[in-house]
């Protein structure tokens, strides 16, 4: 996409629109790749919002990846 964003900028938009898409993209491609490596490699599956008990406080699962991610880090 970078190489290619000066053909993608539409007529009402500009290059820092372009940049942001291309960069929202990467963030949430990281974000997929990490939740599938977390639960075909670890066995970690993310829990919904009705999963989370009535006195819980919920915790979305953008927060579940990083934590996980998190506790990997500190027990290497």
């Amino acid at each position: 996409m970078l190489r290619f964003r000066k053909r993608l900028i539409p007529a009402n938009c500009d290059v820092k629109c372009v940049d942001s898409t291309i960069i929202n993209r990467t963030y949430y491609s990281s974000y997929l790749f990490c939740q599938r490596w977390l639960l075909e490699v670890h066995g970690h599956e993310l829990k919904s919002k009705k999963e989370f008990s009535k006195g819980t406080k919920f915790i979305t699962e953008h927060s579940q990846v990083r934590r996980a991610l998190k506790n990997m880090v500190k027990n290497l």
